[in-house]
């Protein structure tokens, strides 16, 4: 895992090499309420992002939350078992 100190700064796309992840952040750039799931580390997260706009209505970034949800990816995999 990497330490706090190394994402501060960072772009998302330094930070996560998921394609979801990328896809999420693009999504939202472009305009969309984006969802989706993927791999950080050893961990799973479920994340929804939203554009962020300016005064004018100008999106200028993105702003999302995440939720760890690896618990309940491993219960999953362990009822499909």
């Amino acid at each position: 895992a990497q330490p706090a100190s190394a994402l501060i700064g960072a772009s998302f796309r330094e930070v996560s090499q998921d394609p979801a992840c990328t896809a999420l952040i693009e999504d939202s750039l472009a305009g969309r309420t984006a969802t989706a799931v993927f791999r950080f580390d050893d961990r799973w997260f479920e994340a929804t992002s939203v554009p962020w706009r300016d005064d004018h209505g100008v999106i200028t970034g993105a702003i999302g939350v995440s939720y760890d949800v690896s618990s309940k990816i491993r219960a999953d995999e362990l009822e499909i078992s």
